[in-house]
């Protein structure tokens, strides 16, 4: 407040205890009524260091964990004759505890302090608090002591925000290895991550959940948990493996959390993995077979992480029996797929291929299905495959080698074999000639010396 001059009436002002007189005279009357001269500079100085006391703070949004820094502005009670102790505070408005304190030097009321990313690991509202204990020295009239007088203030900033990253969930395959999953962390791109945190900042955890069904009520329980220590990087990926074979209805539960609060940072709902991830069924070398199938052929079955496998693959003759050429289309069903299959293999728990020989495989090029079913399930195909494959009109195969001679000595006889490539009962088609042949082999005497000295 400023004295104008010639004012008729006196305006008082309590500063502290002390009444200031503002009149034409511009004197100030303490409390124990001693008159004093005052000079209008000191009195506007000390008028204006009172008004402009306090805190300011920029940003006023931060994120945490992220490579920024807050800065606090501030500016405390300047007095003659005083000592100042100044603490500035950042403190948490809902737990109402304070995070840190700093000291600021007795001689420093006016200047900045910076708080680093280290100082807002969690999200929340938090405000800075300038605190500041004064001693002032007293002198009486007509007395030689001095006597001191204590007195305090404090100050709020305004609020500063500071909330959790948008971070981004997602599961992912560990290759083709279906007895393990990776867990998939993500932030938006202009994320930085604060230098200064060396100890882990969050945490993943990981909750498998088991579908149970009791008559009518249905009850998801925790079976296992993981919990693993992570940075809070702009993208990384996290292995993890299976706790368990999981049917359809199970799932697992994504959170992550902070050591320094309770509230999750990120949750996800039920990911059912069933459902992200296909099954596949994959024929190794498929171009190959275009040219010529021989021996047998592997048919692979790749699953959602965690889920095992239970049903057969079945072969469907998409052509039925027509030719086709390379150019046909090798993928799904078209509408003359046949209502039985020409083979079927089993599929259990703890394997994932198969293998199909190459004979049951029609004589020229045809274009043929793989098709996967569980068992006792009325559930469609979750996979099927398609490719084009050339047989051999020749209807036999090599002859195998020779077998060893039926005797030791003398006189034996070897045999050797062959397969019939056509399909067995299909169509009516047969090998015509001989699947096994004979033939005599000669040994030594068993009556000559040679062969008795060595018996």
């Amino acid at each position: 407040m400023l004295c104008r001059e010639h004012c008729g009436n006196k305006i008082d002002v309590n500063v502290d205890g002390m009444r200031w007189s503002c009149g034409v005279e511009g004197r100030r009357d303490t409390d124990i009524g001693m008159p004093q001269a005052v000079s209008p500079l000191l009195f506007l100085l000390v008028l204006v260091g009172y008004a402009i006391a306090g805190l300011s703070i920029w940003p006023s949004f931060h994120v945490a964990l992220s490579n920024g820094s807050v800065f606090v502005d501030f500016n405390a009670k300047s007095k003659n004759n005083t000592i100042s102790n100044i603490s500035l505070s950042l403190v948490n408005m809902e737990t109402n505890t304070s995070v840190l304190s700093r000291t600021l030097p007795s001689n420093k009321l006016v200047g900045r302090e910076e708080f680093n990313c280290s100082c807002f690991l969690y999200a929340g509202t938090f405000r800075f608090l300038l605190r500041q204990t004064s001693i002032t020295a007293v002198s009486h009239a007509n007395r030689t002591d001095v006597s001191s007088t204590e007195s305090s203030a404090s100050w709020w900033s305004s609020e500063l925000q500071v909330q959790w990253p948008t971070f981004h969930i997602s599961v992912e395959r560990a290759g083709n290895h279906s007895e393990y999953f990776q867990v998939g962390l993500s932030t938006n791109e202009h994320f930085q991550t604060c230098s200064s945190v060396t100890d882990p900042a969050l945490f993943l955890e990981v909750s498998y959940m088991e579908h149970n069904q009791v008559g009518r009520n249905t009850i998801d329980k925790v079976r296992a948990q993981t919990r693993k220590p992570i940075k809070p990087l702009r993208s990384q990926s996290v292995e993890l493996p299976c706790a368990f074979p999981f049917t359809e209805r199970d799932f697992i539960r994504v959170a992550l959390q902070s050591p320094h609060t309770v509230q999750e940072v990120k949750t996800s709902g039920p990911l059912y993995l069933s459902r992200i991830f296909s099954y596949k069924l994959l024929v190794d070398n498929v171009n190959a077979y275009k040219s010529g199938c021989m021996g047998t052929m592997t048919v692979k079955m790749i699953t959602p992480p965690c889920t095992h496998v239970n049903g057969k693959i079945l072969l469907y003759n998409a052509g039925v029996g027509r030719g086709v050429d390379s150019t046909s289309p090798v993928m799904g069903f078209g509408p003359e797929e046949p209502s039985s299959p020409m083979a079927f293999n089993w599929l259990t728990e703890e394997e994932n291929e198969t293998e199909f020989n190459c004979s049951v495989f029609y004589p020229g090029r045809h274009k043929y299905c793989f098709r996967f079913v569980f068992n006792f399930s009325r559930s469609p195909s979750p996979a099927h495959t398609c490719l084009v494959v050339y047989r051999s009109t020749e209807s036999w195969g090599p002859w195998q080698p020779w077998s060893v001679c039926s005797v030791s000595c003398g006189e034996g006889v070897r045999e050797r074999v062959r397969e019939c490539l056509l399909p067995s009962g299909v169509q009516g088609m047969q090998c015509t000639g001989m699947m096994k042949e004979q033939s005599l082999c000669s040994l030594e005497d068993c009556n000559s010396k040679f062969y008795q000295i060595r018996l």
